[in-house]
């Protein structure tokens, strides 16, 4: 029998404890039960680099979202530049870790930035 966790791969690099379950269930919520997500944390040396390679510049430093099929993709997180941004956001770290996820997934389920996205991402929020 598939649990809810069976299409997600989470990598951790920085070898701290995350919520697993609570992303398992985002992913089954905002992308559905059929699609397979990769989620990896990394270091900001890394997340730079994809940001350059895949974007052009190394300023998106939190976190990237790489469609790679229909019900297939992948979501790269910089814990060190969340960490940084909870106080900017009046948020703690894992609320603001949760929003960051949120948002990758939206960017996966075709969203785009503007008020709707933000609607959804605060009725999300509160969701979870």
């Amino acid at each position: 029998m598939k649990t809810l966790e069976d299409n997600l791969d989470i990598t951790n690099l920085k070898e701290s404890a995350l919520p697993r379950a609570l992303f398992a269930r985002m992913k089954k919520i905002i992308l559905g039960d059929s699609y397979e997500l990769s989620l990896s944390f990394v270091s900001l040396k890394e997340i730079k680099k994809l940001s350059l390679d895949h974007k052009g510049d190394a300023t998106h430093t939190n976190i990237l979202s790489f469609p790679l099929s229909k019900n297939l993709g992948e979501i790269v997180v910089c814990v060190e530049s969340v960490k940084k941004e909870c106080l900017a956001y009046n948020r703690g770290c894992r609320q603001h870790l949760k929003y960051i996820v949120i948002h990758g997934m939206l960017h996966l389920a075709h969203h785009v930035h503007g008020s709707k996205m933000d609607s959804e991402e605060k009725r999300l929020m509160k969701m979870f």
